[in-house]
C-alpha cells in the first residue's frame, strides 16, 4: 500500500483529532464559566451566613434575656438574608449547572441550601418561657448552622482550587481574615469549637465532631423536658385541688 493511499485515512484521523480538541477546549471554557458563577453565589451565601451569625452573637452579648435573643435571632435573618423566588431560582439553577461537572458537590450544595432555608424559617418563641429547653434547642440549631456553614466553606475552597491556584490562595486568605476579625468570645465558625480537628482527614471528620456536639445538646434538651414533665406531675392543677376540696366537703357532711 502506497503512502498516497493512506492520505485519506490520515486526513480523517487529523480531522477527528482537531474536532475533539476543539470540543474539549469548549467544554473546559464552559466548565470554568460554570465554576465562576457557582463561586459567586456560594461565596455570597457564605458571607451572608457569617454576617447573620455575627449579628446573633452580638445580640447575646447585649442581653441575657432569651426572649430578646429569639427576637434578635429572627431579626438577623430578616435583616441580612436575601429572600425571594428569583434568588431561590438562581441558586437552584447554579446547582443544576454545577451538577453537569461535579454531581456530588452539586448534591451537597442543594443539601446545605435546604437546611439553611429551614433554619431561617424556624421560630423558637414557644420555648422562650422555659430557658433551659430554649437554650438546648438553640444550641442544636446553631450547631447544625455552623456545620453547614463549614461544609459551604469546603465547597467554596473546592471550586476555587478547580478554577485556579491563585484564586484558591486568595479565597483561603480571605477566609483567614474573616476568622481573625471575629470578636473574642463569639462563636461564628465551626473551627472555633474546642476539639475541632483542624487537620481533617475528610469532610466526615467535621461532621462527626459537629454531630457529637449536637447529640450532647439534644441530650440536655431531653433531660430538661423530662424534668419539666416530672414537675408538672408533682404540681397539683387547680382542677385537682378543687376536686380534693369537694371530696373532703362531702366526707365531712357524711
Amino acid at each position: 500500500m502506497d503512502f498516497k493511499d493512506l492520505l485519506p485515512l490520515l486526513g480523517i484521523v487529523i480531522g477527528w483529532g482537531l474536532a475533539e480538541g476543539s470540543a474539549f477546549g469548549k467544554r473546559a471554557i464552559e466548565r470554568r464559566r460554570v465554576i465562576g458563577r457557582a463561586m459567586s453565589l456560594v461565596y455570597f451565601v457564605f458571607r451572608e451566613m457569617v454576617q447573620v451569625k455575627l449579628a446573633q452573637e452580638h445580640a447575646k452579648n447585649q442581653s441575657a434575656d432569651v426572649k430578646e435573643w429569639e427576637r434578635r435571632r429572627q431579626h438577623s435573618f430578616a435583616e441580612y438574608t436575601v429572600r425571594g423566588d428569583e434568588h431561590a431560582k438562581r441558586l437552584a439553577s447554579i446547582a443544576d449547572e454545577l451538577g453537569a461537572y461535579y454531581p456530588i458537590e452539586a448534591y451537597h450544595l442543594r443539601h446545605i441550601l435546604f437546611h439553611y432555608e429551614f433554619v431561617k424559617s424556624k421560630k423558637l418563641d414557644a420555648f422562650t418561657a422555659q430557658p433551659i429547653v430554649y437554650l438546648a434547642l438553640l444550641g442544636g440549631y446553631e450547631t447544625g448552622y455552623l456545620r453547614h456553614q463549614y461544609q459551604l466553606e469546603l465547597l467554596l475552597r473546592f471550586l476555587a482550587y478547580r478554577q485556579s491556584k491563585v484564586l484558591w490562595i486568595r479565597v483561603r486568605h480571605d477566609l483567614w481574615r474573616m476568622r481573625r476579625s471575629v470578636p473574642k468570645g463569639d462563636l461564628v465558625f465551626l473551627q472555633q469549637i474546642k476539639g475541632f480537628r483542624k487537620k481533617r482527614k475528610g469532610t466526615d471528620d467535621s461532621v462527626e465532631e459537629a454531630g457529637s456536639l449536637s447529640e450532647a445538646v439534644q441530650a440536655v434538651a431531653s433531660s430538661a423536658m423530662e424534668q419539666d414533665r416530672a414537675l408538672r406531675k408533682q404540681t397539683p392543677t387547680p382542677t385537682d385541688t378543687s376536686n380534693q376540696e369537694a371530696s373532703r366537703g362531702a366526707h365531712d357532711a357524711v
